[in-house]
Order: structure tokens, then C-alpha cells, then sequence
């Protein structure tokens, strides 16, 4: 039996758009009120428009990449755009989802004490 890249291709795919569909299921459970206006075909191009963006910066877990798509919905979809954003996630050194973690524990520990 051979497989061919255009075989692996659209299983791939495939697979993608199943993890961005749980995804989107996931996000309503967490966010009810920062999506109950949003229809499911708005909220999947969301998803994926941040995956491939994810993708840039090398984030490559399902975990880190519903992180970074949760920023996303949180923070604006351009979020990763800010300079000081940027510079972290390009900068050379760690994975991506380490920097995600390490983002996002950053968020939490300056959150908590602004309360």
C-alpha cells in the first residue's frame, strides 16, 4: 500500500478541521457570553484564520493553539501583533508552546495582582 502526499494532505486536513470544530464547542463552554452572538461559520473562520497565524510562530500543540486562538478571542484577533508580543514570539530560544505557557502565565500573574 502507498500513500501519497496528497493522501496525508487531506487527511490532515481533515484532521485540523476536526480539532477546530471541538475547539469551537470548547470556546462556547468557556466563553457563553463573548460568543452567544456569534455563529458557528464567524467562529470557525476565527479559529482557523488564528491557527494558521499560530502556525507562524511555530505553536504547534492543540493545547497551545487554543491558547492562542483564546487570546485571540480575548485580546483581539490581531493580538500577536503588538511589539512587545511579536518580539516574544519570534525571539529564538524556546518552542512555541513554551512561550505560550509562559505568555499566558505572565497574563494570569499580572491579572491577579490588578485585583
Amino acid at each position: 500500500m502507498i500513500i501519497r502526499k496528497q493522501q496525508i494532505s487531506v487527511f490532515k486536513g481533515d484532521q485540523r478541521e476536526r480539532f477546530h470544530h471541538g475547539l469551537a464547542a470548547k470556546l462556547r463552554v468557556v466563553f457563553p457570553d463573548r460568543l452567544e452572538k456569534v455563529d458557528n461559520a464567524a467562529l470557525l473562520g476565527t479559529i482557523r484564520d488564528l491557527h494558521r497565524r499560530a502556525d507562524a510562530f511555530n505553536v504547534k500543540s492543540h493545547v497551545a493553539v487554543g491558547q492562542f486562538v483564546a487570546l485571540g478571542l480575548l485580546a483581539g484577533p490581531s493580538f500577536h501583533q503588538r511589539l512587545a508580543v511579536q518580539r516574544f514570539l519570534r525571539a529564538p530560544g524556546m518552542k512555541g508552546d513554551q512561550k505560550m505557557r509562559l505568555l499566558l502565565n505572565y497574563i494570569q500573574f499580572h491579572a491577579e495582582r490588578a485585583d
